[in-house]
């Protein structure tokens, strides 16, 4: 009987922590059977890594996203520079819905705006934010 084919939907293997140790992080999680990885990136910096491994690893597929710990970082070009990666995207992600961090008002809006599915901007009502959608 053949062995399943394993995908691990959730590694962050962009993470600096893996930098040095990756080619033998990937080595054993094949030894164990999986064959990919979608890694889910949580911010900009994270997402240039991210880019970098995609190019260099063909088992590894990208989940950009901005996590709600990195919030303050959400801007109008933040925004156009995840569309601009998700465009090589398996998925969209880390993007949050974290109920144990404290997230800035501006943060949850914009999530309430692009899952809204709205199309375009939009104005929170509560705290006067401006919201770009995700797609367009």
């Amino acid at each position: 009987m053949r062995s399943p084919l394993l995908i691990d939907t959730h590694c962050h293997l962009a993470d600096r922590a893996f930098a040095g140790r990756l080619p033998a992080v990937i080595r054993a999680g094949r030894m164990a059977g999986v064959m990919k990885f979608i890694v889910p990136a949580i911010e900009p910096e994270e997402w240039q890594r991210l880019q970098v491994l995609h190019k260099s690893h063909s088992e590894i597929f990208p989940a950009y996203g901005l996590h709600p710990m990195h919030a303050r970082l959400f801007s109008r070009n933040i925004l156009e520079e995840l569309e601009s990666c998700a465009r090589s995207a398996i998925a969209i992600g880390e993007i949050g819905l974290d109920y144990t961090l404290a997230v800035s008002r501006k943060y949850r809006c914009t999530l309430s705006a692009n899952n809204s599915g709205l199309l375009e901007s939009w104005t929170c009502r509560s705290c006067s934010t401006a919201a770009m959608p995700f797609r367009t």
